[in-house]
């Protein structure tokens, strides 16, 4: 009985933890002085050596 309530309690807030995580990463890739540094990472394997 204990172990449901607690899960019911831990649910919403892992959801709530992994969306935070998910648009933290975005934030961190998309902010303006890291897109060009991400951009040039993501030519990589496009570059003819």
């Amino acid at each position: 009985m204990v172990l449901s309530a607690v899960i019911e309690i831990l649910k919403p807030l892992a959801i709530a933890g992994g969306m935070a995580v998910f648009l933290g990463l975005i934030a961190y890739v998309y902010w303006p002085r890291r897109k060009r540094q991400v951009e040039a990472h993501g030519e990589i394997p496009f570059r003819e050596d």
